[in-house]
């Protein structure tokens, strides 16, 4: 049901944004930089006041997603260096916080570099571009799994199961190859930032892994 909010809400927003402005007007902010169809939109129908409005709003849902990101990438970073697969310095947990304190800093000396390496809407693009890669990995690994261990207990079942999950393959795979088509610079930028992660994993997948019990023992407070 979330899910189901979620996307009327985007599909509602996105007639608005249709019927204030005319779909060449939004495309050439697409091609902008600097330009949001959101804060246009809204100053096209209230004027600065509402633009104001909009932008401090998208500034606090930005806070939101940058705290979710703090979150959850560093702890990737933490059970990699746990599997002996990246820096073993990176499994360090804080004394005090109880957080995987190294993986935090190691993630935000990468976030100073790209910031520094283009702007925002090169990285958003390059950003969204890999993510799709990997969502699309995810659904398919769906349909993989079933088909190759279909007695296996699974007690969430995906709904449509497997028009959905394939839907969603075409979707992502679509997404991709218009990026690499559109926009060819982003896309295989993106692409070559996921390929320097190889030599880094050969390296570590060839090692055995060195599991620390301490370590181990402190997933579940993190």
């Amino acid at each position: 049901m979330g899910t189901s909010i979620v996307v009327l809400i985007y599909v509602l927003l996105n007639i608005v944004y249709v019927y204030v402005l005319p779909i060449n007007e939004l495309a050439e902010l697409a091609s902008t930089p600097g330009k949001i169809a959101a804060v246009e939109v809204v100053r096209e129908a209230a004027g600065w006041a509402g633009a104001l409005f909009i932008s401090v709003l998208i500034l606090v849902t930005t806070s939101n997603s940058t705290n979710a990101s703090i979150l959850m990438p560093a702890r990737v970073f933490y059970a990699m260096a746990r599997d002996g697969l990246f820096f073993k310095a990176a499994a360090v947990i804080h004394p005090r916080y109880k957080t995987p304190s190294v993986a935090i800093l190691l993630q935000s000396a990468w976030a100073v570099v790209l910031v520094w390496s283009g702007s925002f809407d090169q990285l958003t693009d390059m950003l969204v571009f890999a993510s799709f890669i990997f969502y699309g990995a995810t659904a398919f690994g769906v349909l993989l799994l079933r088909y190759k261990q279909p007695d296996l207990h699974r007690p969430y079942r995906v709904i449509g199961y497997p028009i959905v999950p394939a839907f969603f393959c075409c979707c992502c795979a679509l997404l991709v190859v218009m990026t690499l088509i559109n926009q060819p610079r982003e896309a295989l930028t993106g692409l070559g930032l996921i390929a320097t992660g190889l030599p880094f994993y050969w390296y570590w997948q060839s090692k055995p892994p060195v599991v620390d019990a301490e370590q181990g023992e402190a997933i579940d407070s993190i």
